[in-house]
């Protein structure tokens, strides 16, 4: 049996990186196309995001913010190409908004399938 790496390792957010189901947390987590200024960043990049804050040892939204400009480990696990664009603190409130319970239990279903 394979042992994990120590949470909030660079070998732990690589080792859970491929599990996490990008198309589908899109599909879920679909924003309505209203008028205005285009989405800067996908659900999935918004929900990985969301997890480093239970996936490091930076425990708000506003040090994950303030960290993903300085670290390309984070930024690179949460697919954010700039180092100057990353979501804001009040994106990530609004993103959390949007999950509710019936969503995160179809992506908790989908990732429970493999076992």
């Amino acid at each position: 049996m394979k042992v994990l790496p120590a949470t909030g390792t660079a070998a732990f957010l690589e080792t859970i990186s491929p599990y996490i189901p990008d198309d589908l947390i899109n599909a879920l987590f679909a924003h309505r196309s209203v008028r205005g200024r285009p989405r800067l960043f996908s659900p999935s990049q918004l929900f990985r995001v969301s997890l480093l804050p239970l996936l490091t040892p930076a425990r708000s939204y506003n040090l994950v913010v303030t960290l993903l400009g300085e670290q390309r480990l984070l930024r690179s696990f949460a697919r954010l190409r700039n180092r100057l664009a990353v979501p804001d603190v009040r994106m990530l409130h609004e993103f959390r908004n949007r999950m509710d319970l019936a969503k995160l239990r179809q992506l908790n279903v989908h990732l429970l399938r493999p076992l």
